[in-house]
């Protein structure tokens, strides 16, 4: 039994995608105008969902039922 649910998965990566655009965003200020605790919080959120993604894509990848290798 998987303990995942693949349907989620377009939600994450969209957050993913904009905590992205929201990171580029905060490293394109000058130096001086960056709030690093922001930088901070989305780099940890963005590793936490990146981590969540690659869990959900290999929790359902076809496998043979035989031997669980993946096909």
């Amino acid at each position: 039994m998987k303990r995942t649910i693949p349907n989620y998965l377009q939600v994450f990566e969209r957050k993913l995608d904009d905590l992205k655009k929201r990171i580029r965003q905060e490293t394109d200020k000058p130096k001086k105008e960056r709030s690093k605790h922001k930088l901070k919080g989305f780099l940890a959120e963005a590793k936490r969902i990146k981590k969540a993604i690659r869990e959900v894509r290999e929790d359902h990848k076809a496998r043979c039922p035989h031997c669980h290798k993946e096909i």
